[in-house]
Formats: C-alpha cells, sequence, structure tokens
C-alpha cells in the first residue's frame, strides 16, 4: 500500500504508521512528494482549532466547568445542518460569539491547498462518516489493511486476574529466554482492573512497561503550588521551586505556560486543575520496557509479539452510549454510538484474526468483580484452553500463590495437586507476619532526606505520638490530598482575625478575597457554614476589642513563623497571636493560639512529647531574635467557636459565648507582670479560671513561676533532639500511645488500617510505661 502513494499527495494516517511510512520509503530508498498528517491535525485545518482563551471564555460565559466547555468546542464542528434542536441553536450562537471575539483559528488556505492535492486516509480508525462530509469537494482514496492471512490461535482461560497475569509475566520472560526484543513485546489494551495488579507482578519478574496513569493533581507538589497560588504566578512558581526539585515542577510550569495571556491565574484555576488531572507523572524510564499499546493498533505486517489480556465481554469490543451533547439522532454526517461499536469491532475482529503472534487471555474474576469471555469469540470460535497449573520465575510470586492455596485449604478445605507440590518445594511463614517496622538504614535515609530535617509542631507531635506515623506522612509522603471543610473554615477565621487590626479591614472584603484566593467546592450547606462563621466572626471580634482593652501589652503580631536552627536541622513555629510589651530592657511576651476545635490545656504529659505546641513556640521565641531578653508572661489557646446555647435569654447567651472566648492556658504567678497582661486578673475577665482569695491564687487557675518556665524551657529542648536524633537514627516504632482508655495516636490517623498494631505496640502513658518516652 504505502508504494501506492501518488506524487503530491496528502496522507492522513495515525499517529503510530507516521515512522513506519516513513522508514519504509527511506530503507527502499524511494523519493516521492508527498505530506503525512495525523487524523487530527487534518480535522482542525479544515475546519477550525482553538487554544486555552477559548476554554476559558465558554467556562466564564456560562458557568460550566472545563470538561464541559470542552464538550460544547469539540461539538461545533457538528452545526452545518438546518435543525430546529436546541442544541444546534446554542452552538450556532456560540461560534458566532467565539468567531467576533475571534477565538477560533481558522487555516482559510488549507481547503485551496487540499483542492490541488490527492488525499489518501491510511488505515484510520474515525468517524468516517464526518470524514466524507468534510472531503466531499475533494479527491479522496481509502486504503486499509488487507487482511490476506488467517492465523489460528487459542485462548487462555484463567480463574482469577492474579493467575492471568502471572501467565502472560511467565511467557514474556520465556520469549526473552528465547532472545526475543523486548520492543518486539506489546501488551493490547489495559483495562483498568490490570493496572495495580499488573504492577505487582511485573514487578516480581523484573519486567517494566510503559504504563503510567497517575496525573499529578494528586501530588503534595501539585498541592502546595495549588495552595499558594496568587494573582501574580510568578510568586507561586518561585516558592515551589525553592521547595521541590522533580520533574513535577517542570510539568506544572509548562502547563502554566500555556495560560500566559491570563493576568490572574485564580480565575483560571479550574482550567489548571483540568490540566493537571490529564497530565501524568513522568515515570523512570527504563532501557528495555514492554509498550502497551491500544487494540486497533496493532500491525499484521510486524513480527510482534502481542499479548490482548481481559479478553472479556466487559473490557472489549468497547460499547458506546449515546451520551454525546449532540445525540445520534441530531447530525446526519455524525456516527452514530452503534455505528461506531460495529466500526471498531469489525476492524478489531480482521486484526486478531490477521495478527500472526498473538495471545489472547481472560479471567472469571478479578477482585471485586465477575467477568465472562467477550462475544467476539462468536465470531472467532477460537478453542479455549483452561489453565489450572503454572510454574513460576519468581519465588515471591510461587510464595503469594502458595498462600493464597493455603488460604483456600484452611477456609474451605480445598486441597490440590498445586497446593502439595508448592507446600513440598516452598519454605513457608504461612501464619507468622510480624508487623513491627524494620530498621531502615540510617545512612540509607540521610542520603534519601539528602538535607536537613524541617520540623513543626505537627511533625513532631506526629512522631511522639506515633513514630511508624510519622514516617509514613513524612518520609514516605503518602498522606492524601484531602480538602476537609472543617479546617478550610478554621483556616479562614485565622486568616480573618490576623487582619481586624488593620485600619483598612472590612470583614466582607476579607472573606470575599479568601474564597477567591483559596477556591472551595462550596454547595448551599459550605455556603450556609461560611454566613455562620462571618456571625461568629462579628461577636468574636467585638470580644477581642474588649478584651484588648484589659491588657497592658500594647503590641501585637499575628500568624508570626519563628524558624530556629538546632544541631544542623530546622525548627519552625506559626504562632497566631503575640501579644507583648516592651519595658526597663525587657520583652514580655504572651502566646496565643485561636483552636476551632477541642482544647486540651494540660501539659502534664509534656515528658512524653505529648501537648508540647504552647512549650515549643515558648522555646522558639526565647531562642530566636525576634525580641530582645523575652519573658513568658503567658502560654494561652483561645477556643474560636463555642457551643451552641439554647433556652436562655439574649443577655445569657451573650455572657455565656463570651467565657468561651477567655484564654485558657498557663500564666506566670508573678503578680506585677501578671497584671501589666491582665488589668483585672483578681477576678479575671481576660483569663479562665484566674482569680485571686485571701489565700492566694485560686485552685481553678494555673501559673507557673520562673523555675518552672525554665525547666519546661529545657525540657522541651531535650525531647527536640530526641525527636531529632530518633529520625536521624531512622527510629520509627510503631508505639500509638494510649491515655486512660483513649487511644490518642489512632483516633485520627489515616494509616492505622495498615500497621496492624497489636496490644504489644500500644504505650501506656497512664500507666507511667517509660517506654513512651525516647531514649535521649
Amino acid at each position: 500500500h504505502m508504494f501506492c502513494f501518488k506524487e503530491n499527495s496528502i496522507v492522513v494516517c495515525d499517529n503510530n504508521y507516521k515512522n513506519k511510512i516513513l522508514n519504509t520509503y527511506y530503507n527502499n530508498h524511494q523519493i516521492l512528494d508527498f505530506k503525512i498528517m495525523d487524523i487530527n491535525e487534518f480535522i482542525t485545518n479544515i475546519t477550525f482549532k482553538y487554544e486555552k482563551e477559548a476554554i476559558y471564555y465558554v467556562v466564564k460565559k456560562y458557568n460550566v466547568i472545563p470538561s464541559v466547555a470542552i464538550n460544547y468546542l469539540e461539538s461545533l464542528i457538528y452545526i452545518d445542518i438546518e435543525s430546529n434542536d436546541e442544541k444546534i441553536k446554542f452552538l450556532k450562537e456560540l461560534k458566532e460569539d467565539l468567531d467576533d471575539h475571534q477565538l477560533l483559528i481558522y487555516n482559510h488556505l488549507f481547503k485551496h491547498y487540499l483542492s490541488k492535492k490527492k488525499i489518501l486516509f491510511y488505515h484510520l480508525n474515525y468517524d468516517l462518516k464526518l470524514l466524507n462530509y468534510l472531503t466531499k469537494d475533494y479527491d479522496v482514496t481509502y486504503i486499509d489493511d488487507e487482511y490476506r492471512d488467517n492465523y489460528p490461535k487459542k485462548i487462555y482461560h484463567f480463574s482469577t486476574i492474579y493467575d492471568e497475569l502471572i501467565y502472560v509475566g511467565n511467557s514474556i520472560i520465556s520469549l526473552i529466554e528465547k532472545e526475543i526484543s523486548i520492543d518486539k513485546i506489546k501488551i493490547v489494551g489495559l483495562p483498568s482492573e490490570y493496572i495495580y495488579p499488573m504492577e505487582a507482578i511485573f514487578s516480581c519478574l523484573n519486567l517494566h512497561t510503559t504504563n503510567n496513569n497517575v496525573s499529578i493533581y494528586g501530588t503534595s507538589t501539585c498541592k502546595f503550588f495549588l495552595d499558594n497560588l496568587k494573582e501574580n504566578i510568578d510568586e507561586a512558581i518561585t516558592l515551589l521551586k525553592d521547595k521541590f526539585d522533580n520533574d513535577i515542577v517542570d510539568q506544572i510550569i509548562d502547563i502554566c505556560n500555556l495560560y500566559t495571556w491570563c493576568e490572574n491565574f485564580l480565575e483560571i484555576i479550574d482550567l489548571l486543575i483540568n490540566d493537571f488531572k490529564k497530565t501524568k507523572i513522568k515515570t523512570e524510564r527504563y532501557e528495555k520496557q514492554i509498550e502497551i499499546i491500544d487494540y486497533l493498533d496493532m500491525d499484521i505486517e510486524s513480527d510482534n509479539y502481542y499479548f490482548l489480556i481481559g479478553f472479556n465481554n466487559e473490557n472489549i469490543p468497547i460499547s458506546y452510549k449515546d451520551n454525546d451533547y449532540i445525540s445520534d439522532n441530531i447530525c446526519f454526517y455524525k456516527e452514530t454510538s452503534n455505528e461506531r461499536y460495529l466500526r471498531e469491532k469489525n476492524k478489531l475482529l480482521k486484526l486478531i484474526e490477521s495478527v500472526k503472534n498473538l495471545t489472547i487471555t481472560y479471567k472469571d474474576k478479578s477482585f471485586f468483580d465477575n467477568y465472562l469471555i467477550s462475544n467476539l469469540n462468536d465470531s472467532l470460535n477460537y478453542e479455549i484452553i483452561d489453565i489450572k497449573k503454572q510454574f513460576f520465575y519468581s519465588k515471591v510470586l510461587g510464595h503469594l500463590k502458595l498462600t493464597s492455596l493455603l488460604d483456600r485449604y484452611e477456609k474451605y478445605g480445598e486441597q490440590s495437586d498445586e497446593l502439595i507440590k508448592l507446600y513440598n518445594t516452598l519454605d513457608t511463614d504461612y501464619k507468622t507476619y510480624d508487623n513491627n517496622y524494620k530498621t531502615i538504614d540510617k545512612d540509607l535515609l540521610n542520603n534519601y532526606l539528602n538535607k536537613p530535617l524541617n520540623l513543626s509542631y505537627s511533625s513532631i507531635d506526629n512522631y511522639y505520638k506515633c513514630g511508624f506515623s510519622y514516617y509514613i506522612n513524612y518520609i514516605l509522603k503518602l498522606s492524601p490530598f484531602e480538602q476537609n471543610f472543617s479546617a478550610y473554615i478554621g483556616s479562614l477565621m485565622h486568616n480573618v482575625l490576623s487582619k481586624y487590626r488593620d485600619d483598612s479591614f472590612n470583614l466582607d472584603m476579607e472573606i470575599e478575597k479568601y474564597l477567591e484566593e483559596h477556591p472551595f467546592g462550596l454547595g448551599a450547606k459550605e455556603l450556609f457554614f461560611i454566613d455562620k462563621a462571618k456571625r461568629d466572626l462579628v461577636f468574636i471580634i467585638s470580644v477581642l476589642k474588649e478584651q484588648k482593652l484589659l491588657t497592658g501589652f500594647d503590641k501585637d503580631l499575628y500568624e508570626q513563623e519563628i524558624i530556629l536552627e538546632k544541631n544542623n536541622n530546622i525548627i519552625k513555629g506559626f504562632i497566631d497571636k503575640i501579644m507583648y510589651l516592651e519595658k526597663d530592657g525587657k520583652t514580655y511576651v504572651s502566646i496565643i493560639d485561636y483552636k476551632t476545635g477541642h482544647i486540651d490545656t494540660d501539659i502534664k504529659y509534656i515528658d512524653y512529647g505529648l501537648q508540647l505546641q504552647l512549650p515549643i513556640y515558648a522555646y522558639l521565641v526565647c531562642n530566636s531574635k525576634l525580641f530582645d531578653n523575652a519573658v513568658i508572661s503567658g502560654l494561652y489557646y483561645q477556643k474560636l467557636l463555642g457551643n451552641e446555647i439554647k433556652e436562655t435569654s439574649l443577655e445569657e447567651y451573650i455572657d455565656e459565648q463570651k467565657k468561651y472566648l477567655k484564654l485558657c492556658g498557663l500564666s506566670t504567678n508573678n503578680e506585677e507582670i501578671l497584671e501589666m497582661f491582665d488589668t483585672s486578673y483578681e477576678n479575671s475577665a481576660l483569663i479562665k479560671g484566674m482569680k485571686k482569695t485571701s489565700n492566694g491564687f485560686s485552685r481553678y487557675t494555673k501559673v507557673f513561676s520562673d523555675k518552672q518556665m525554665d525547666e519546661m524551657l529545657e525540657l522541651v529542648s531535650h525531647k527536640l533532639d530526641a525527636v531529632i536524633n530518633s529520625i536521624m537514627h531512622s527510629k520509627f516504632t510503631i508505639n500509638p500511645k494510649k491515655i486512660g482508655k483513649e487511644n490518642i495516636s489512632c483516633k485520627f490517623c489515616k494509616f492505622k488500617d495498615i500497621c496492624y498494631k497489636t496490644e504489644e505496640n500500644i504505650i501506656l502513658i497512664d500507666g507511667g510505661d517509660d517506654d513512651a518516652k525516647l531514649d535521649e
């Protein structure tokens, strides 16, 4: 066929045929004047194409998500008809609107160019109705495969997806042992249920494929970029480059470069997210990889070895529903869903019959579903071979199969020859699983980290609650990206309260600005709670202003970040509010952390590394250069959201809510300093539980002496040294902590189901268990 191409012609084909055509002419020393185009390039040239600006315009004007906007734009190709259909009317108006704004790009010379050419559609898998309509005025020839040979084949049947993939893996290794080049081995089609099982099984066989189905959207790199995205993209890119050094950074920048026309990147965040979801992570490339191709990309003229896996009715042939925006009955030159199904089915049948080296496999069940053999075999009528026994190139896979058979033997009493053979051949430690963390080499860990530790209170708290949880979260970085609305509301309130003292502060504007800069899928429920948070903030700000009148501390810092170097590592804190007074060469400091949830002001477990937040903040303040001669006067939490109070008068309700907003925590017992901070300290309207009696402070008052503060700061330093030392020596033991009846470590852990903790792993703190304290 290739040598039937004419001078002065255009060859339109799928991408996978381009190189084949060029190499054939080159190898045969043929010189011919023709142009090769892929089908998408041809269609956009003969009709129109659009850029990101067009998608953005449709998204904004019609208030739709990017995928819907793209669907509208792709459907514009079908409006060259007389129809009263509302969809056609809408699309015609849309196209006229886009043309008025010059958002559709036309190649006006292309049709004239075609009139002088012969068009050859070569091996195309495309809508023939559309092609015929678009090229009805031109010299067109269709060239397809001549399916000359019909090679007999067998279909191999397996009980499970696991057995099917082991057979395919073993067969590939047999080919490699016969010196078949791995670039001639192809896996045809990859149904979604095969992706992760194949990766697991092939890795045991040291086989690598070209498959990559993970988008960059779910990565911590992408999350960080979106969290820090502002109007000016340059700032977000700079922060991204400073924090990460990987291929995903380059992929994000490449996507952003498609939007250089945009002045405010916050307005196109939905488009960016849509692109991020479609962009796959660049995986490690191996010198020899097994290529995964589509069903219709098999080449009957090649000597490749093809493995068509998942030959099940649920996967092949692909069926289509009539759910396009332009449905089957609207446009006469659009292929119907059934016509597309039949076209692809017939082409696939011919390919299967004509490809020489083709292994076909199917299974009865995966891990979650049951399957039937493809109805294509009603036409092919190939012999089905049941595979019951297999050999194993991988000892790991052999052990996995053995344990699977042992499970069935133990549960159902099933015994087979394969079980007996594997049991007598392989050593087994069946049902002797040890869940405990196996220490990794500390030099390996340090090389992996390749930089100093960067510890925040959250990460330190995570480590002391459970070393293994820290390992998963901060070393392996497996924590999934989840947008939590409760945390979103908390961040909104923190942000507003960091600015309410500004002269230009406007509550409505600050909330609106936050919502724009930090987009979240807001439905009616979320908007209700945002409105409630706004009302709460009005009340909270009024109370904070009243509280300010009670203190002599005349200066404040909000959302203050403090970074401190310790043992060549970084300790950092982000403090919601610092109130301070400079007097007589000293700086008296009260530290306040806002809370929207539960408050626990008890620090009696500080020796176990728990409840360290405020003590760490005090340590950072006293050891940084933020203040000269800092003296801690108080460490407090302030609860922003009080409990709902029912059946009371408005006055009582307000009084109760003000009580919730009192500061909770520890205060200095130096009354001279305390009075400077809280002029009402003898019966405080500012600090919860603060009261003087004739015998001194009330028993509900929590105070500390200078000596106790010094001891606490020294203990914090010791705990920080201990956590750094333990992490650098790769101590990530499964050691969740239990106080009384409450397991405080596993309660909110996302990974509590994978460590298989035992009672022996749990540290009982109330029992004075010294194992809860790190070796120091």
